[in-house]
């Protein structure tokens, strides 16, 4: 029985990276005596996958992961388990019994919602208006150890300032991706004042159905009907 599972990666834990997180939430699978199912071959290997790796530093209310287990437990149940033996900044959220073959998360999952606090927030609804009004937004992007110069403009999709909060949606995935610090180095380059940005955290990932963007729990509900 397959499950989709939401978790947070907060305090010391958003500094490990997504390599490190896998093996951790391994360790936690283990400790709670999850009837984990495993893969076959020489070397194997829990049957886990994970949403879009995190950016090292960044913290997140919103991770997700795909998990088959050899017995059917109901969802609070594993929660339950899970958190009994979770470390500090781990912390699982909700689980859901996989009715439907879903597609995979890192494939599916195109944005994620991020909220940043800003201390000084003078002159921010015109950098906002700035960017939003550009066509092209140009920054160096990696690919094969060569650099090359990519419009990511399409790559914000929203920006929205409320209660000293700046609220962005950007894009992540395999069609494409945006780092928070990306966004943060080209806003405050377009800033005409010196933006102190802090408390930056991931609030939700979507992915695209039936041409509306919905969390991964949002689309288990629409598979099912």
């Amino acid at each position: 029985m397959r499950y989709w599972i939401k978790f947070t990666k907060q305090d010391k834990q958003k500094y490990i990276s997504h390599r490190d997180m896998h093996k951790a939430v391994g360790r936690v699978i283990t400790r709670a005596n999850l009837p984990v199912a495993y893969s076959q071959g020489f070397n194997p290997h829990q049957k886990i996958s994970f949403s879009s790796p995190l950016e090292l530093g960044v913290a997140s209310k919103a991770e997700y992961l795909d998990l088959e287990l050899t017995e059917e437990l109901s969802n609070s149940d594993i929660v339950k388990k899970l958190n009994s033996h979770a470390p500090v900044g781990f912390m699982f959220i909700k689980a859901k019994a996989l009715t439907v073959k879903p597609p995979k998360l890192m494939a599916w999952i195109e944005l994620a919602r991020y909220s940043l606090e800003i201390n000084n927030d003078e002159g921010i609804s015109e950098t906002i208006n700035e960017i939003l009004n550009k066509e092209e937004i140009m920054v160096e992007k990696r690919s094969k150890r060569k650099f090359r110069l990519q419009n990511i403009r399409s790559f914000i999709h929203e920006i929205k300032f409320c209660d000293g909060k700046l609220d962005v949606l950007l894009q992540t995935g395999q069609r494409g991706n945006l780092k928070l610090s990306q966004f943060i180095e080209i806003f405050n380059e377009l800033s005409h004042d010196s933006l102190d940005f802090s408390k930056f955290i991931k609030e939700e990932m979507y992915g695209n159905n039936l041409s509306q963007y919905i969390t991964p729990f949002e689309l288990l509900d629409q598979l099912k009907k």
